[in-house]
């Protein structure tokens, strides 16, 4: 015989959080295999000085936070990049993982919003992948370095509901163990 809790929501509370929990420690497996594709127990930020064994390389100031994320509408999906910055706020480049959430916008039973996670992927990403790319129009044209994540069509994103207008999608970016560089835009789905 089932019996409901005396206090639902804190039930629910409880729920969340061990679902949080199991969450993070499933990202940090998938974290620990990515940086196993890499080739490396941990990867290494490139260094600013140019050295002779490896010219022509491209050398980046280490990634201090996540810029930018960028998701636009396209056809009956949506495209994803990011940028990085250096502590300067000079676009830079950087080996790491990235984790790229995309969650849909819900509403509890007290009308609290919150994010119902539709998808997340996490991959290694190296430096060599940015791409330099004019960014903004007209007077507010200008260069960044810009990683590109690629097209998500709706239909690999699972629970989103037709009625779903806006959502969420998250950067988490790990250029070396122990630092998390996080930034989240609000996206519009299309029609």
């Amino acid at each position: 015989m089932s019996t409901l809790p005396p206090d639902p929501q804190a039930e629910i509370a409880r729920l969340r959080r061990r679902a949080t929990v199991w969450t993070w420690v499933a990202v940090a497996g998938v974290v620990l295999t990515a940086w196993s594709w890499l080739g490396r127990p941990s990867p290494s930020i490139p260094s600013t000085k140019s050295t002779s064994s490896t010219p022509g390389r491209l050398s980046w100031p280490p990634a201090s936070y996540v810029k930018d994320v960028v998701c636009l509408p396209e056809g009956y999906g949506v495209y994803t990049y990011f940028t990085l910055a250096a502590a300067d706020g000079t676009p830079t480049a950087s080996d790491g993982v990235a984790i790229v959430t995309y969650g849909d916008t819900r509403f509890d039973y007290s009308g609290d919003q919150y994010y119902e996670i539709l998808r997340r992927d996490t991959f290694p990403v190296r430096s060599s992948a940015f791409e330099t790319a004019t960014l903004g129009l007209g007077a507010m044209a200008h260069q960044g370095l810009i990683y590109r994540v690629g097209r998500v069509s709706l239909d690999e994103l699972k629970g989103l509901r037709q009625s779903s207008t806006l959502g969420k999608v998250s950067v988490r970016f790990i250029p070396e163990p122990g630092c998390t560089l996080y930034a989240a835009t609000t996206v519009s789905w299309p029609d």
